[in-house]
């Protein structure tokens, strides 16, 4: 069985039959791939490995086997990071200063895993440095904070974009009891479900949400707020208050509001949760986690009057619902295979050897509930697999980060630099050992890549006993004489200049 989930690993299971020969279950190994095809492909050494993985339905990393004619897996977001927090951990600080959609998620994707379409429309700009977390938790939070989802397709690229570009949000699958296959004059979808279980409840319900966001963006703390239409009513009819506090310290002041739009989403008046079962092949082809469907069962009392939809003939109503998990049995006629890497990888057929699982149900998850993993809290935050979570916590302060100004009117002598982003808030540490002025005026130099000061802003310049005037404009940093903003003098001594200094950025 294969279990696909949004924006999560998932997992599956391969069983092969008793008289499968040793050389099928032995070519099997630990981080080999599964590879699941709509159709046998005729001969796989006949196709190239981007033509395979192209026409796949699904794709996984074999982590395990439990016996050796059996095998487990995750799906390929285990290459961004697995549920105890092991991946390729940013040792090194990853930084963004404004940057749009594609450039973060050029910057965070491991090797593993290639970009394929980032979309980066209607979604905002990112300031953050990232550091001890996995590549799953940073391009998560990222998504959060920029309003964006991510998916990783059947051929290991990741694409990104807003929910309503990256996935369906006009249904044209419509789940009934009784009504699968296809309408032709309508061009949907059908599925008939077998068993539909609801729950629908309540305790989640949020009116307003209100975020409280990282420090040092020119205030204590960061606010962002966004509000519901009210239309329930307390017993004195009041219209109900809900509001709902997030703590989010790691999120930078740019990205506030988005979190709060996006967490308020999470919790509407009623949340609709269905567990269902339908006999419907090679599920991938028709939705995928995260599309949108139509769901009508009037009895169970998924039914929308507002919405009407013609179908099979009749004028029904459905809910509109989004997938959010679904469990499919691999099938014959189904093509299966073992892809293992190299400079040319290698294809092992293993169709003819698997134990099919006919008969067996395909099982949705649609809509969200108490046991919905995006209601919980902890994926607020940057880092939420593992341990990872605790030792984040322990990290205070972003490490400084050291960078090369380009210097202007001094020469000689030698300058570290440093500085460090907390949201838009850049702070920077500069000390020349020794260095002489070549004219009359003042000394400049450049601030970090990226990093423009929002306005005019002071900066702290001294030498231990005397303190000179410092300020920040544009991308250029710039220091004077004395405190009064006075010109140095050519061959003016600027030894043991230490500046230091806190600003916005733009």
């Amino acid at each position: 069985m294969i279990t696909e989930q949004l924006m999560r690993a998932g997992r599956f299971d391969v069983r092969l039959m008793g008289n499968a020969p040793y050389r099928i279950w032995a070519a099997v190994d630990q981080f080999d791939h599964i590879v699941i095809t709509p159709t046998r492909l005729s001969d796989p050494s006949l196709f190239t490995n981007s033509a395979i993985l192209n026409a796949a339905i699904y794709t996984g990393v074999i982590t395990g086997k439990p016996t050796k004619k059996s095998f487990t897996g995750q799906g390929l977001a285990y290459w961004l990071g697995t549920e105890d927090g092991r991946g390729s951990i940013y040792e090194t600080p990853v930084t963004f200063t404004n940057d749009n959609l594609s450039t973060v998620i050029a910057g965070l994707l491991p090797s593993s895993i290639a970009s394929g379409t980032i979309t980066t429309a209607s979604t905002t700009n990112l300031y953050y440095v990232f550091r001890y977390i996995t590549p799953r938790e940073a391009i998560h939070f990222a998504c959060r904070c920029m309003g964006a989802e991510w998916r990783i397709n059947p051929t290991g690229t990741l694409d990104a974009a807003t929910a309503s570009t990256l996935f369906v949000t006009t249904p044209t699958t419509v789940i009934t009891r009784n009504s699968g296959g296809r309408d032709g004059a309508r061009a949907y979808q059908g599925v008939s479900a077998t068993e539909i279980n609801v729950a629908q409840d309540a305790d989640g319900y949020t009116t307003k949400a209100i975020v409280i966001g990282q420090k040092g963006d020119g205030a204590e703390f960061t606010v962002g707020t966004a509000s519901a239409a009210v239309t329930k009513k307390d017993l004195y009819n009041n219209n109900v208050v809900f509001k709902r506090l997030v703590d989010a310290p790691d999120t930078p002041s740019t990205s506030i509001s988005n979190l709060a739009t996006n967490v308020l989403a999470q919790y509407p008046e009623k949340r609709q949760h269905l567990t269902l079962s339908s006999d419907t092949y090679a599920v991938p082809i028709i939705v995928k986690p995260g599309d949108y469907v139509y769901v009508y069962d009037q009895e169970a009392g998924l039914y929308d009057s507002g919405r009407q939809l013609r179908w099979r003939g009749e004028l029904t109503s459905p809910v509109k619902l989004r997938c959010k998990e679904y469990t499919w049995p691999i099938q014959r006629g189904m093509g299966v295979y073992v892809r293992r890497s190299g400079a040319t990888p290698t294809y092992t057929d293993i169709t003819d050897y698997v134990s099919y699982e006919d008969g067996e149900p395909t099982s949705w998850v649609v809509g969200s509930g108490r046991n919905d993993p995006e209601q919980d809290p902890t994926l607020l935050g940057p880092a939420f697999l593992g341990k990872n979570a605790d030792i984040l916590a322990r990290i205070t302060d972003p490490d400084y980060i050291s960078y090369t100004p380009t210097t202007t009117n001094v020469s000689s002598g030698a300058l570290t630099a440093s500085y460090r982003l907390r949201g838009k808030k850049c702070e920077i540490q500069i000390a020349f050992s020794a260095g002489t002025v070549t004219a009359a005026g003042a000394v400049s130099l450049t601030l970090p890549t990226g990093i423009t000061a929002s306005a005019i802003q002071p900066v702290v310049v001294n030498n231990g006993t005397a303190h000179y005037a410092g300020r920040v404009s544009s991308g250029t940093l710039f220091f004077y004489a004395d405190i009064n903003g006075a010109s140095f003098a050519a061959t003016n001594s600027v030894a043991a200049i230490r500046i230091t200094g806190t600003f916005r950025v733009s």
